[in-house]
């Protein structure tokens, strides 16, 4: 079975050799292709959101989403590794501290806290599993949304608001 899984999954390997997004979906483990056709439909549901195929080095072929509201900008990056495939939403700080992202969970919360940040924005990076989980990491599609579409036109994320 693991040979099966990498043989199939060298289109996500394969530098010189662009994929297509659903060759790269096909080559997940069967048992999480359900959940990635979840996350992959929820975030094109978002409005102005669009899904490329781009190399991303140490993920390999990656599914990056961007926005119209922020141009030149990766708003969210679907990795589908054949044997773990990984959910990345880059947040910006000042985000975490509206009223909406109170109303996260509380492990996903700390999950926030916990993840490198870079430039200004958390970088979590989560381990896709089942639908369940995927539906509440993509809570934060929420949360990035209405930022999204405040007239960050530049690409730039705003400064962090010091108290």
């Amino acid at each position: 079975m693991a040979t099966t899984l990498r043989r199939e999954g060298c289109c996500w390997q394969n530098r010189f050799v662009t994929p297509g997004a659903q060759e790269l979906a096909d080559a997940v483990a069967r048992s999480l292709r359900p959940t990635l056709a979840c996350v992959r439909k929820r975030l094109l549901s978002v409005d102005g959101v669009c899904e490329q195929v781009q190399w991303q080095g140490v993920w390999k072929w990656t599914l990056v989403y961007t926005h119209r509201g922020q141009p030149g900008r990766a708003w969210a990056f679907l990795v589908p590794d054949p044997e773990r495939p990984r959910l990345c939403i880059p947040m910006p700080e000042v985000s975490l501290g509206t009223p909406k992202a109170r109303r996260l969970t509380r492990e996903l919360r700390e999950m926030l806290s916990q993840a490198p940040v870079v430039n200004g924005a958390r970088w979590p990076v989560w381990t896709l599993q089942n639908k369940a989980q995927a539906e509440e990491l993509l809570s934060l599609c929420e949360l990035k949304a209405p930022a999204t579409d405040m007239g960050e036109v530049d690409g730039s994320l705003p400064a962090p608001i010091r108290g």
